[in-house]
């Protein structure tokens, strides 16, 4: 290809299929030795092919898994009006703007695109189950929507997606639909309702039996060692961590195969992950912090050998989750550079500014408490009014007035 690239310069559309390939588990941060950078055959294509569909699209899914989403904004911009019509594309710029915290406008890029998708599926009697844009675009809508403290929203998102039928040939409607519900409880810390969920999750009949099924039981057994960390029941909470320990053991000695091959790949270590950030919970609670942070480092390592997941299959961000291990602990400072480097991956989020605000009360910092608990209030001006995590926010900066 990169022959037939020197042959013909001007065949725009021959520099797609390198490109195109070299996307395969690539990362921005992390280019292959050997082998050419694919942005380097698209950036190019930016400034002489401004209006090229392609070039936008690729160019954000390459951007996005990086530490520098930003840098496609231009894309993120262009994108859309050059195919109204087409759900995805629609869809696009709520990639960047939902990684850099412009959540307003992610979510009008996912709502305008819902309305493009059940346009088109109503005028061609296309089923839900068979439109795979339909679930991804609308699990963003669940992840933008809670990173803006709006739960009744996003929740009922998930109910829409929990109305598209189960369809083996369609892994996505699991994984991204079902899934939904239990991810939007884990980023609000409501733990009993994410167990509630996952239990009918598990007892459905379409999938306890393959990997869903396990993967299922793994998350549940999380959410329920969290659960009972919020009652103080220890005991309780490591029943837990040795059931997701099992479950993770059984992973390693098994083969998912079938339709669930590639969502498996992705997820085994994702409860590996969770386990680990469960017994670093466990050990914060036993006081026995330097095994805590031991635990919490294990998972940050595992983690970071996860492919990129769209929207993040981590809910709630794990430095947010130290930070939470630095509070109980007492150690404030920690606290908030834990919940500054959450803010990096989730910008302007009000879930990690209410953890920088009581970083910095913890410190007796009043008036930058005072400024991080505005900060949270302001982002999450749209919020349910009855949230626990916004009568906090309000009760905080009331007791800040002279």
């Amino acid at each position: 290809m990169q022959k037939l690239i020197t042959n013909y310069p001007d065949d725009v559309e021959a520099k797609f299929f390198p490109a195109r390939f070299l996307m395969r588990s690539y990362h921005p941060d992390r280019p292959r030795k050997g082998e050419p950078d694919p942005q380097d055959i698209l950036r190019p294509l930016l400034t002489t092919h401004p209006n090229h569909l392609g070039t936008h699209h690729y160019y954000i899914h390459l951007v996005e898994p990086g530490a520098n989403p930003a840098a496609a904004q231009q894309s993120a911009e262009a994108v859309a009006e050059l195919a109204p019509g087409n759900a995805h594309i629609v869809h696009m710029p709520g990639h960047i703007y939902y990684l850099v915290g412009a959540y307003d406008r992610a979510r009008t890029s996912f709502v305008t695109a819902y309305a493009v998708d059940s346009t088109y599926m109503a005028e061609h009697r296309t089923p839900a189950h068979n439109n795979w844009n339909y679930v991804h675009n609308q699990s963003y809508l669940v992840a933008n929507s809670a990173e803006q403290g709006r739960y009744r929203d996003a929740l009922r998102w998930a109910e829409r997606l929990e109305q598209v039928g189960l369809n083996q040939r369609r892994t996505i409607i699991f994984y991204q639909g079902r899934m939904a519900r239990a991810r939007l409880h884990f980023r609000f810390g409501f733990w009993d309702r994410a167990a509630e969920a996952l239990k009918k999750l598990a007892a459905n009949d379409t999938v306890k039996t393959n990997f869903s099924g396990t993967y299922t039981r793994g998350l549940l057994a999380y959410a329920q060692g969290m659960d009972a960390l919020d009652h103080g029941n220890l005991e309780t909470a490591q029943e837990h961590r040795k059931r997701l320990g099992t479950i993770n053991g059984s992973f390693a000695f098994g083969n998912p195969g079938g339709n669930d091959r590639y969502y498996a790949r992705r997820r085994i270590r994702y409860l590996e992950v969770l386990a680990d950030d469960l017994q670093a919970h466990i050990h914060s609670l036993l006081d026995e912090q330097e095994l805590a942070l031991s635990e919490w480092e294990d998972a940050k390592n595992t983690a970071g050998k996860l492919p990129y997941e769209e929207p993040p299959e981590f809910a709630r961000p794990l430095y947010e989750s130290l930070g939470q291990i630095h509070l109980r602990a007492g150690n404030w400072q920690a606290a908030r550079d834990a919940y500054e480097q959450a803010l990096k991956t989730r910008p302007n989020s009000g879930h990690g500014l209410l953890g920088l605000g009581r970083a910095y009360a913890l410190g007796e910092k009043r008036q930058l408490a005072q400024q991080a608990y505005q900060q949270a209030l302001a982002a999450w001006r749209d919020a349910d009014s009855d949230l626990p995590q916004l009568a906090e926010i309000r009760e905080q900066l009331a007791g800040y007035v002279e």
